[in-house]
């Protein structure tokens, strides 16, 4: 005995038909790619007041800022591991704090290192890829629970 799922056939149906919708945009975007003149991109223009606004962010996102942004110096670190009893002597405490500044630091380049990356993807066209596309559509369609 089979048991369906409510409205499968819908939602099989919307399945196909946003997979033709992929395919008309993909087939669009290729037919553009081999005539460029007909080609249109939309412009974003940036304000001055935006550009002020990433300026700011990433000199705060450098890693030498890193104790400010937190809020918390190396010092006060080692304080409150030893006032937490987390450890016992202040040389431990202060080698702790320094790993621990150390390990956040290395996490914020490795964050600006996707950021960046991401970045240069956009700007060169690779997430319009029709593998890239592909794979989105599939994590939607799995997000919104349609392959179930």
């Amino acid at each position: 005995m089979r048991i369906e799922k409510p409205n499968l056939n819908q939602i099989e149906a919307s399945q196909r038909a946003y997979k033709s919708v992929t395919a008309e945009k993909i087939a669009e975007q290729n037919r553009k790619a081999q005539n460029p003149v007909q080609a249109k991109r939309d412009i974003v223009e940036i304000s001055s007041a935006a550009k002020e606004l990433l300026n700011k962010a990433s000199k705060q996102n450098q890693p030498a800022d890193l104790s400010s942004r937190l809020g918390l110096s190396k010092d006060q670190i080692a304080d409150t591991l030893q006032k937490a009893g987390l450890v016992d002597d202040a040389s431990r405490a202060d080698t702790i704090s320094e790993k621990v500044i150390q390990r956040l630091s290395e996490e914020s380049a490795l964050k600006n290192d996707k950021i960046e990356r991401v970045k240069e993807r956009l700007q060169s066209g690779f997430y319009n890829s029709p593998q890239v596309i592909e794979k989105i559509a599939e994590g939607l369609m799995k997000d919104m629970k349609f392959n179930e």
